[in-house]
């Protein structure tokens, strides 16, 4: 029996359709792949991890908000800095901003951004209230909101703040507690570190029995988290303070405002840096506060005594007397100084205020002639039709400042119209010479705004 040899064209078709079958499966594959990626990306992207960086975190609720610290106590006249952290915002630029609830008890120095500093001005409690969301959208659903109890204590104050004794020598204790009225309950309990060096009387005469080092603490007896500590010190040949000088740049302030007082003691016998160390105090702690390297701050306006007391002997002090006043706005400029605008664009004009203090930055905008050129509250000027006008930007908390710039509008410039024109022209012209479209796109798209920025210039 003849066997049957396959023809060349049997065995050619046969390869091809295992090629076509191969190529069909991962055909297949690929467009499984791809649905399954499309929907992963779709449910992605009303999550928390979109895939597509644009449309990232557009949620605030994906946000990683927080606020530190979530509580917080001062005593009077005290300072501390509240942080809030934002991570995984995606391209979104959050907004951050501060409120006290009682601003007599807590001074904010801003209302907004990543960090501020509150001051204690009054013994109570009250919240600062967090409010972080999408940039231009204040919105309840738009906003994570934090709440911060704040509890502020009176203040205690032993002077002198530090004592260097004689062996049988004794001294007289004053205590101060800032913030319960001249009423209040102002009595301290004592606690000697080593009573074998010092003892104190309840009238707070503290007597030298031998040489040595040792701690004083006094502790209010209505709440023992008003307290100081102080170090004393028995020697030999202590030391005296005989003068004390101040030095200031200024004695004008205004609210929100912060400056420096240098004091200088001199001392005589055994004497070391310590000793001559001077205890900062303001008689107005809610107008200003004064810290103890003479730092100040301004918080109200208002005439306030601040007086440099020796550490070692409070019969020793010089005061200064400071003047705060409300924050004022000095100037207004314009960027730019003039305005060109085409009929139916639109160009931005940036205000900066100048001025002292924590004052109002805002202001408001008006058009002398709404009919040529309209300004809308963020200075963004819009050309109606040609002419010339003048534009003016009004201090919000000083009306008095104001500043003007010209604005001329003419017709022209570079349409929508002409752009899309310009863009296509040089697309389809880009295409014909066989660019890869998304280059003769590019190029229409470059061209367009080349020429557009020409045509603007130009008018």
């Amino acid at each position: 029996m003849a066997s049957q040899v396959p023809s060349e064209s049997q065995t050619d078709s046969g390869i091809l359709n295992r090629v076509f079958g191969y190529f069909r499966g991962l055909a297949g594959i690929f467009l499984l792949c791809t649905v399954v990626l499309v929907g992963y990306t779709l449910i992605e992207q009303h999550g928390c991890t979109g895939v597509v960086w644009w449309q990232q975190s557009g949620e605030v609720s994906c946000w990683q908000t927080e606020v530190t610290p979530q509580s917080l106590e001062l005593k009077l006249g005290e300072a501390a800095t509240l942080n809030a952290q934002v991570n995984r915002t995606g391209h979104y630029s959050p907004e951050i901003h501060w409120k006290t609830q009682k601003e007599n008890i807590a001074f904010l120095d801003q209302d907004e951004g990543k960090q501020i500093v509150v001051q204690a001005k009054e013994v109570g409690t009250t919240e600062i209230l967090v409010s972080i969301g999408v940039e231009n959208q204040n919105s309840s659903e738009n906003s994570a909101n934090f709440k911060i109890p704040i509890e502020v204590l009176p203040s205690l104050t032993i002077t002198p703040q530090a004592l260097r004794i004689e062996e049988g020598g004794d001294k007289q204790f004053n205590v101060n507690i800032g913030g319960i009225g001249p009423f209040g309950n102002k009595s301290v309990a004592w606690q000697v570190a080593n009573p074998d060096l010092i003892e104190i009387d309840k009238n707070n005469l503290v007597k030298a029995l031998k040489p040595g080092n040792t701690t004083l603490t006094a502790v209010w007896s209505k709440d023992s988290r008003v307290n100081q500590t102080i170090e004393v010190a028995v020697i030999e040949n202590p030391p005296q303070i005989t003068e004390i000088q101040i030095q200031s740049d200024s004695d004008l302030f205004y609210v929100g405002e912060t400056g420096h007082f240098n004091a200088q003691a001199s001392c005589e016998g055994n004497c070391t840096t310590e000793d001559t160390q001077i205890l900062w105090s303001s008689n107005y702690p809610n107008r200003a506060t004064i810290s103890a390297d003479g730092d100040l701050k301004a918080l109200e306006p208002g005439e306030v005594i601040l007086a440099a007391t020796s550490i070692i002997d409070e019969k020793q002090s010089r005061s200064t007397a400071v003047k705060i006043l409300d924050p004022i706005v000095t100037d207004i400029s314009l960027q730019p100084s003039s305005v060109k605008v085409a009929v139916n664009s639109q160009k931005p004009v940036q205000a900066t205020l100048n001025g002292r203090g924590y004052f109002n930055k805002l202001a408001s905008w008006t058009s002398e002639d709404p009919e040529i050129a309209q300004v809308d509250n963020d200075g963004i000027v819009t050309g109606i039709k040609e002419g010339k006008t003048m534009l003016h930007a009004r201090s919000i908390s000083h009306p008095d400042q104001v500043a003007e710039a010209e604005i001329t509008v003419k017709s022209g410039g570079c349409s929508s119209g002409i752009a899309v024109s310009i863009g296509s022209a040089v697309t389809v012209g880009t295409a014909a010479l066989l660019v890869p479209p998304p280059i003769a796109v590019a190029a229409g798209s470059a061209a367009a705004s080349g020429l557009c920025w020409i045509i603007d210039k130009v008018n």
